[in-house]
């Protein structure tokens, strides 16, 4: 476990880093008289940089999240709230990355759904997590959604949360190791374009949704896409 917390966090840090000192060393080599010779490339650099700081950044977070995971301090305070302002706040969050892949991103929940007893910024990240991952493996021309469903368990009413994709779908076997700290299945790792992810957003989805009171399910198949499902309690 040592080893792959080690071989995981080296290589999420040096990944970005590295290109983060690439960009600055060709940022440098642009300079003439303390000016940029060329703005327009200057700034595509600038840009790249930002992105790269933005992956470190996120990968600390889940660190510092999975930390309090393992110590038992994931908090979550809970109110009354609308989902479905959430859910829209990131399908609007995620609007330009879907249309750059012709990807068609929505919420079917029901505006009229009635409220949920739930942490808003924790609920947030889930459905990021979720909704990130589903832009990752769904191809051009493919759809993502958000949808709900209510029902009744031990006298208690729930939503069930679904943000499905028309993706490549994944086997029983990438399913065993999902909510794995580090995990990759062979899905991430043949994909070629962008990064693979850290292997901690799924965990930390999971435990944010425990503390919740629900629990977090998927249905997939290859070729087939992929159908998250997330509980939580409704007021």
């Amino acid at each position: 476990m040592k080893k792959d917390f080690v071989s995981a966090v080296t290589h999420e840090l040096r990944s970005p880093l590295g290109a983060i000192e690439s960009f600055l060393n060709l940022m440098a080599a642009k300079m003439v008289g303390g000016r940029p010779s060329d703005p327009a490339q200057f700034q595509a650099y600038f840009d790249r940089i930002k992105t790269n700081v933005g992956r470190l950044s996120g990968f600390i977070n889940d660190l510092l999240d999975v930390a309090k995971i393992e110590r038992g301090k994931m908090e979550c305070t809970l109110r009354q709230m609308r989902l479905q302002d959430v859910a829209g706040d990131v399908v609007q969050f995620f609007e330009g990355k879907a249309k750059e892949q012709s990807v068609n991103l929505q919420t079917r929940l029901d505006p009229n759904l009635g409220p949920i007893h739930g942490d808003p910024e924790r609920l947030r990240q889930v459905i990021v997590n979720l909704v990130s991952n589903a832009l990752k493996f769904t191809p051009k021309g493919g759809s993502v959604w958000i949808q709900g469903e209510q029902f009744r368990e031990n006298g208690n009413r729930f939503l069930e949360v679904s943000i499905v994709d028309t993706g490549r779908g994944m086997d029983a076997e990438d399913q065993k190791v999902l909510f794995q700290k580090f995990a990759q299945g062979k899905n991430a790792r043949e994909r070629v374009a962008g990064n693979h992810g850290t292997g901690l957003g799924l965990v930390i989805v999971k435990s944010i949704v425990e503390a919740h009171g629900g629990k977090v399910a998927v249905k997939s198949q290859p070729g087939k896409g992929t159908q998250f499902q997330f509980s939580v309690r409704m007021s």
